[in-house]
């Protein structure tokens, strides 16, 4: 068995296909995804403070204040065959986080998203001015909601097994995500 460098630390699980992404070529809510395959590896490492700083820094890009990315819906599978390990010490942790994701999970035409946008401005920035975004953000926006539902539905005969789970918070967490994308919600 060959042993990690010194400062690698041992993974409870691989994850196939991780390296072959081209994550710089994804974004995040800081720019380019170049971390997120080390925060990915450091969720499933043996060393419980790895875990805990891996998931706080997938939360804040990838998933930072509600906000979806490139490099989330590219980031999901991974999460999933994560959650889908009954051995992992955290995985509810990241159920929590894929229930989360899977709120962003709409099929809403460009019309539909400018349209809640709006609503969400008008309610939480009256009296604020506030730039409407272009066309091509609305567009991409979209775009990504819908490769998140591609993402989850290509699972959702794993996520339907996971409501079953003896780990009550992924049994919960797989619920959410199923009914989220069944009833496929409108709101941002």
């Amino acid at each position: 068995m060959s042993r990690n460098p010194p400062d690698e630390p041992e993974y409870l699980m691989e994850l196939p296909g991780l390296d072959a992404v081209s994550w710089s070529s994804l974004e995040h809510a800081y720019g380019h995804a170049d971390g997120i395959p080390q925060d990915l590896k450091y969720l499933v490492s043996t060393n419980a403070d790895d875990r805990a700083c891996a998931l706080e820094s997938l939360y804040i890009s990838i998933f930072h204040q509600g906000s979806v990315y490139s490099a989330t819906s590219t980031a999901l599978p991974f999460l999933i065959r994560i959650l889908a390990n009954s051995a992992m010490p955290n995985r509810e942790e990241v159920a929590k986080l894929v229930a989360e994701i899977s709120y962003s999970a709409k099929l809403r035409t460009v019309e539909q998203y400018r349209e809640a946008w709006q609503r969400t401005a008008d309610e939480y920035l009256s009296g604020l001015w506030q730039p409407t975004p272009s066309d091509e953000v609305f567009v991409r926006e979209v775009q990504i909601e819908q490769e998140l539902h591609q993402c989850l539905t290509a699972y959702e005969d794993l996520l339907e097994k996971l409501q079953a789970d003896t780990n009550k918070e992924v049994a919960q967490a797989a619920k959410i995500i199923v009914v989220n994308l069944e009833g496929s919600p409108e709101s941002p």
